[in-house]
């Protein structure tokens, strides 16, 4: 209501001022035409201080820590001891990936502190795009309940969402991930296509050792960058994934990546009422990726324990 209130009064306000300024431009031989230009130019500055502040642009951002678990007995990444968190989250990371030759192959961890783990990433976010945003873009609030059998997850298209929309196919995801395989090869990602907002371009980029999935729009522009961080021996397994190897203390290692989600609203756009909408967009990309947040596993893993610990007590 507010917001037509504000349009109303400035409609109103704007048909009167230029009324008022054709009246003084009709009237441009009167004794004090020029006195009345000096106060009408002189108005316009308190009402530059009010609005210029809406011209910065404004940034938000999010970050989640990504991992993958290497066997260098087996020489390739593994999901852990099924079933487990861990297991669950990056399934659609992994989807797929089993019949493609060296995917998941390497002779050490360091070799996926580089491009194989990147490309690793990068399917695993643009999966976690695909079944977040295949059939629309403007998602309702997402509704979580924690069962029995774990985190249920329920979405639905936002009521009043307009139908403008941009549509990628599928060919068109191969032939912009061109450079990873993990993607561009045949029958590894299945979802048909991926909506994003109106007016958007999708790119990535390499930079040093970072990626990046821009996805470009006027309104608000998403920049998703992947950045290698460290690798780490992890002689005592991982709790609640994988238990350690008594006969091979340095077996298993993990890799770990920074994913950082930075949106930047466009100038001119940061109060607008249609910034609603899109902050749930950015929202709703934090929230799919954040799947694969590991403190959001490990925490999970904690919950699980805890009650698989209190069942056994209870019930001996």
């Amino acid at each position: 209501m507010s917001v037509y209130t504000v349009k109303i009064a400035l409609v109103v306000y704007g048909l009167l001022a230029c009324f008022f300024i054709f009246l003084l431009w009709r009237n441009a031989s009167a004794p004090d035409a020029l006195k009345n230009t000096g106060v009408v130019l002189a108005s316009i500055l308190p009402i530059a201080l009010l609005v210029l502040p809406y011209l910065s642009p404004e940034k938000i951002e999010e970050r989640s820590t990504h991992m993958l678990l290497f066997d260098s007995e087996q020489k390739t990444l593994i999901l852990g001891k099924e079933p487990n968190n861990y297991f669950s989250a990056y399934i659609p990371m992994y989807a797929n990936l089993s019949n493609l030759e060296g995917a998941l192959a390497g002779e050490t961890f360091s070799e996926f502190m580089g491009e194989k783990g990147k490309d690793l990433i990068e399917r695993g976010i643009l999966e976690a795009l695909l079944l977040r945003f295949s059939s629309g873009w403007d998602i309702g609030p997402v509704s979580k309940f924690k069962g029995p059998s774990g985190l249920s997850t329920q979405y639905y298209m936002s009521p009043g969402t307009s139908t403008a929309k941009t549509e990628i196919s599928l060919l068109q995801l191969q032939n912009i991930f061109n450079h990873n395989r993990l993607i561009s090869h045949p029958g590894v990602v299945v979802m048909p296509k991926l909506v994003l907002p109106p007016d958007c371009t999708l790119q990535t980029e390499q930079s040093g050792h970072e990626r990046t999935i821009k996805i470009t729009n006027q309104k608000l522009s998403v920049q998703i960058r992947i950045t290698p961080q460290m690798g780490v021996v992890q002689q005592r397994g991982i709790w609640g994934v994988q238990p350690p190897d008594p006969m091979n203390m340095n077996r298993y290692s993990s890799i770990f990546f920074l994913v950082s989600i930075v949106g930047e609203i466009g100038r001119t756009w940061t109060y607008s009422p249609e910034m609603t909408t899109y902050r749930r967009w950015f929202d709703n990309i934090s929230d799919g990726l954040s799947a694969y947040d590991w403190e959001r596993i490990d925490k999970d893993i904690h919950d699980a324990v805890f009650r698989e610990s209190m069942t056994k007590l209870l019930d001996p």
